[in-house]
């Protein structure tokens, strides 16, 4: 009988030795599975300069879209002879243009606007209220084209950042040469200006663009343009006005 006890002693010496060593390989084993569950590799980051050249290519291959400016702090920009306040154009490719704009004559508040259809054009006379057809570009046509002027935003945007990335877009800050605006507000100074602009996640879509800074010498101190850019290959149904 006693025999039989020391047997047993020797066998539980060794179980006994052994098992704080197996309770501290299991709970290490335990951490290292909980540590591995909640690693999550880091992610990617968003190179700005990419989304840009994204959507440049998107949207030089648009075959119409809408634009609006609008502006804030401050009155409008100044233009030959007149403040525009805001604007609505229709751009369709290959060569159609509707541009319906509001216009500050002095102290006067009025609306002009310009059709140009397969070479075309008709003007909105803002005293009269009548369309009438002109044989010669004039006025906004000698150097509107807001889709150069939108590749030329886009092309060249210096030192991009990008401040937000949410569900719908990016949203990247830059600073750009003035003249880079020129084919939207014809003749600018010569300095940079800071631009935000607003690309959807999803298509890559140009639909935001904000300017800070002078573009013109008779600018407002802080005046800040806002361009919208919607409809993006929609119907647009521009058609030639009613002239007397």
């Amino acid at each position: 009988m006693g025999y039989s006890r020391r047997i047993r002693q020797k066998r539980l010496i060794p179980v006994f030795f052994f098992l704080p060593l197996i309770i501290l390989a299991t709970i290490s084993c335990r951490e290292t599975e909980l540590s591995s569950d909640h690693m999550q590799p880091s992610p990617t980051p968003i190179n700005p300069s990419i989304i840009i050249d994204s959507s440049r290519d998107i949207m030089a291959e648009l075959k119409s879209f809408q634009f609006d400016l609008s502006h804030r702090k401050g009155a409008g920009s100044p233009m030959e002879g007149f403040l525009l306040v805001e604007a609505v154009g229709l751009i369709e490719k290959p060569n159609m243009i509707s541009v319906e704009a509001t216009m500050l004559l002095g102290n006067l508040t009025t609306k002009g606007g310009i059709v140009t259809i397969d070479g075309k054009t008709f003007i909105l006379n803002p005293l009269t209220k009548e369309w009438q057809r002109v044989e010669s570009e004039i006025g906004l046509l000698n150097f509107f084209d807001p889709q150069e002027g939108i590749s030329s935003i886009m092309d060249s945007i210096l030192d991009p950042q990008l401040i937000e990335s949410n569900d719908d877009s990016y949203i990247i800050r830059g600073e750009i040469p003035a003249p880079s605006l020129s084919p939207i507000l014809g003749e600018t100074t010569d300095n940079d200006v800071t631009v935000e602009i607003s690309i959807s996640r999803d298509f890559y879509l140009l639909t935001n663009v904000k300017v800070t800074g002078r573009l013109n010498r008779l600018d407002e101190d802080g005046l800040v343009r806002v361009i919208e850019i919607s409809r993006f290959n929609q119907p647009l149904y521009i058609t030639e006005p009613e002239t007397e």
